[in-house]
């Protein structure tokens, strides 16, 4: 194994050592990291991956792990949903009606522009969940059903 003071010297431009594996790959197999003194996580994304299957397989085994993840999951999604609804106005845009969040949907008006499912983005930054709700609408479910079924 060569020592780490070696391995500095050995390092070109743009490669790092694998804290794990110990293999000096390109910054590209690692994932970005804003903590790290470098910007890049410490672990090669190969060995960060593996390492989070088998913590996560793990923590699968523990029931009540399970059941508290999946209520804090449910409830962080309620919450985003939620706050989706308030930006676009909190009621339906054809009917004007004012439902339980579960009961709104996102309608694109304009197919060509969508990304993705505004869902997806609400479980992660919320400015990329805004610029994709401002290509939208607010409708209740059965004034969205209406929209596709007439279309």
């Amino acid at each position: 194994m060569i020592k780490p003071d070696v391995v500095k010297t050995l390092l070109i431009d743009g490669e790092k050592n694998c804290s794990l594996c110990k293999l000096i790959k390109p910054y590209t197999a690692y994932h970005r990291d804003k903590n790290s003194p470098n910007g890049y996580a410490y672990y090669c994304k190969e060995c960060a991956n593996t390492k989070a299957r088998a913590h996560h397989k793990n923590r699968a085994k523990d029931e009540s792990w399970v059941a508290h993840r999946r209520k804090n999951v449910n409830q962080k999604g309620k919450e985003a949903k939620l706050r989706a609804i308030d930006y676009l106005g909190g009621k339906c845009f054809d009917c004007g009606g004012n439902f339980p969040h579960y009961a709104y949907d996102f309608h694109h008006l304009d197919g060509e522009t969508k990304l993705d499912n505004p869902s997806r983005f609400l479980r992660g930054d919320w400015d990329l969940a805004v610029l994709e709700l401002s290509k939208c609408i607010l409708l209740c479910s059965n004034c969205h059903r209406g929209r596709h079924f007439n279309a």
